[in-house]
C-alpha cells in the first residue's frame, strides 16, 4: 500500500542518516583515542586500524540499536508535525495498523543484531584477546618507532631512536638506557642496523657511538667509546590470552550452568530482543499534540531508552552477583517495557473501551 511504500522510504532514509552520523562520530573518537595511545608508546603505530575494526565489531550491535529506535521515532514525529498521522487516523489507520510495516522495517535489524551479539561479536573479541597478547610478545624490534620513548624488557631498557627505516632497518642517532639491578648504563650512536645471526638470533650493531656505564654498589663508573657495539635483542615467547568471559562462544555458554555464564547467555539474548522492544515502543512515544510541542516527548523518549538500557545493565550485574534471581532475570525488564508499549497503546486508542470498540468494529 501507499502509505507502508512511504514510511519504508523513510525509515531507510533516516536510518541511513543515524548510522552514518554514529559512525562518524564513534570513528573519529576511536582514532584519535588509538593514536593518541600509539604517540607515547602503549599501542603499536600498526595495531590501530585493527584494535579500531575489533572495537567497530563488538559495538555494532549498540549502533544499530539506536539507529532503529532513532529512524522510527524520527519518522513518526515527522508524520505528527506535518498532521500526516491525524490524516491517516481519520482515513481508517489505527496506532495497531503501524505495527506491520514497523515490525516488517525492524525484523530483519533485529536479526542482524542476534547474529553479531550471539555469534560475531564473541568471536572478534577472542580474536581482538589473541591479537593483543601478540603485540606483548612482540620482540625489541617490532616496537621501534621514530621519534617515541619505547620501554623493553618490563622497564629495564629504555631507547629513542629519531629516524628509522624499515628498509633495511637502519636508524639514526639512537639513545637506549639500561638498568640492571643497580647497574645502569646510557648508549648513544650516530647509527645502527639490525642483522640475524645464523642461530636466528637477531642483534642490534651500533656504530660510532659511546656507552656510559654506572657500576654496582657505587664501584664506579666508566665511559666506553666504541666503533661497533652489537646487542642481542630480547626476544619474548607468544603469549597465551585468557578469553574473558564475554569472549565465549555462543555455543559454550549454553553447555555451562553457572550464574555467571547463565546471566550472560541473557544479555545476548537480550540485546536483539531489547532492539524488538525499543522500535516498538518508538511508534507510541512520537505521538503528541502538536499545540504542545514535540519537545517532551523527545526527551520522554530518550529517558525511557537510557532507563531500559541502564535497568537491564544494572540487573545483569546483580544476577551475576547472585542479588537478583536467575529466573526472571532479565526476562522481567523486558516484560515491564513491553507493559508500558501496550499502556502507551491503549492511551492512543483513549481507553481500554475504546480499543475494545475499535477491534469489535475491525472484526465486525
Amino acid at each position: 500500500m501507499l502509505y507502508r511504500r512511504a514510511l519504508y522510504r523513510e525509515l531507510t532514509q533516516n536510518a541511513l542518516g543515524v548510522m552514518t552520523a554514529l559512525l562518524a562520530i564513534v570513528l573519529t573518537v576511536q582514532f584519535v583515542r588509538l593514536l593518541g595511545l600509539a604517540a607515547v608508546g602503549k599501542l603499536a603505530s600498526d595495531a590501530v586500524f585493527i584494535t579500531m575494526a575489533f572495537q567497530l565489531v563488538q559495538t555494532l550491535p549498540v549502533f544499530l540499536t539506536i539507529t532503529l529506535f532513532v529512524a522510527i521515532l524520527m519518522s513518526f514525529l515527522r508524520g505528527w508535525r506535518d498532521q500526516e498521522m491525524p490524516v491517516w487516523a481519520a482515513a481508517g489507520m489505527s496506532p495497531l495498523d503501524w505495527l506491520r510495516p514497523v515490525l516488517t522495517f525492524s525484523l530483519p535489524v533485529v536479526i542482524v543484531i542476534g547474529l553479531l551479539t550471539l555469534l560475531v561479536s564473541p568471536r572478534a573479541l577472542q580474536l581482538s584477546e589473541t591479537y593483543e597478547a601478540q603485540l606483548e610478545s612482540r620482540d625489541d624490534r617490532s616496537q621501534i618507532a621514530a621519534g617515541t620513548f619505547r620501554e623493553s624488557g618490563g622497564g629495564k631498557a629504555v631507547f629513542f631512536v629519531e629516524n628509522y627505516s624499515l628498509l633495511g632497518d637502519k636508524a639514526s642517532r639512537i639513545f637506549i638506557r639500561t638498568r640492571d639491578g643497580q647497574a645502569h648504563g646510557v648508549t648513544v650512536s650516530a647509527l645502527g642496523f639490525q642483522h640475524q645471526a645464523s642461530n636466528g638470533d637477531r642483534f642490534l650493531t651500533l656504530s660510532k657511538g659511546q656507552r656510559f656505564e654506572t657500576l654496582a654498589d657505587n664501584a664506579g663508573s666508566q665511559l666506553l667509546k666504541f666503533d661497533s657495539y652489537s646487542v642481542r635483542m630480547r626476544t619474548k615467547e607468544a603469549a597465551r590470552p585468557e578469553h574473558t568471559l564475554r569472549g565465549m562462544t555462543t555455543r559454550a555458554l549454553l553447555q555451562e550452568s553457572s550464574r555467571q555464564h547463565q546471566a550472560e547467555l541473557q544479555w545476548r539474548l537480550s540485546v536483539p530482543l531489547s532492539a524488538l522492544v525499543l522500535a516498538l515502543l518508538a511508534v507510541p512515544l512520537a505521538s503528541y499534540n502538536p499545540r504542545s510541542g514535540r519537545g517532551w516527548n523527545v526527551l520522554i523518549a530518550l529517558l525511557i531508552y537510557l532507563l531500559y538500557v541502564n535497568v537491564l545493565s544494572v540487573a545483569l550485574t546483580l544476577v551475576v552477583q547472585g542479588k537478583w534471581a536467575l529466573w526472571p532475570g532479565l526476562w522481567g525488564i523486558h516484560l515491564v517495557a513491553l507493559l508500558v508499549w501496550a499502556w502507551l497503546i491503549i492511551k492512543q486508542y483513549g481507553g481500554v473501551s475504546a480499543l475494545q470498540a475499535r477491534l469489535r468494529k475491525e472484526t465486525a
